[in-house]
């Protein structure tokens, strides 16, 4: 009686589990290259100048991305990047991690 009980039990336990489990995702994965970043902050910052490096070794999920420009003279740093990350929204979804280093020319000649 008990051997039965354990044995329900498990496949109770096992039906449980795995009815939980969420099916693998179908979905394509898009890989985010370095030159569709750079190419969309050039088109929002045209006279700065831009940096963007995997750092994911190629599998596009992490980024640094380096901005220089005067546009972003007298605004705080959070209003920098967010003017950054407003740019690449669109890709964000895809990323896992980005690193984002604003400067104004001035800033970025005196360091």
């Amino acid at each position: 009686m008990n051997i039965l009980r354990a044995v329900r039990s498990a496949n109770f336990l096992a039906r449980k589990t795995f009815s939980s489990v969420r099916p693998f995702s179908q979905s394509q994965i898009l890989l985010v290259k370095e030159d569709e970043l750079h190419k969309e902050i050039q088109n929002a910052f045209p006279e700065g100048q831009i940096s963007v490096e995997d750092a994911s070794n190629g599998c596009g999920t992490n980024f640094n991305i380096q901005v220089v420009c005067d546009s972003f003279d007298g605004k705080r740093a959070v209003n920098r990047n967010r003017m950054v990350n407003k740019v690449i929204k669109p890709y964000m979804e895809e990323i896992h991690m980005i690193r984002v280093e604003t400067f104004t020319k001035a800033e970025f000649s005196s360091s």
